[in-house]
């Protein structure tokens, strides 16, 4: 998740980030919704950086195995392949 595909409709990632648990959603709304940094993040939600990353660590393994971005991530390889 290192980057959003542009190409997924809004709603889609929302609806998928939706499905993190509290703690790890906050990082990731924080990080990637609202554009704060690695070093501003800990200090809004008041934990460590090793907890931040830890955090986005859990969610991109989390979001890949998602089964709605499994579907809309095969549609984009078979795209890239025509």
């Amino acid at each position: 998740m290192d980057t959003v595909d542009q190409s997924l409709p809004k709603r889609m990632v929302e609806s998928a980030i939706s499905g993190l648990r509290p703690r790890t959603r906050n990082v990731v709304e924080l990080i990637h919704l609202q554009e704060h940094s690695i070093t501003e993040t800990p200090q809004i939600l008041g934990i460590s950086t090793g907890a931040v990353k830890s955090r986005m660590f859990h969610a991109k393994i989390a979001l890949h195995r998602m089964p709605l971005l499994q579907s809309v991530g095969s549609l984009n390889c078979a795209r890239q392949a025509e």
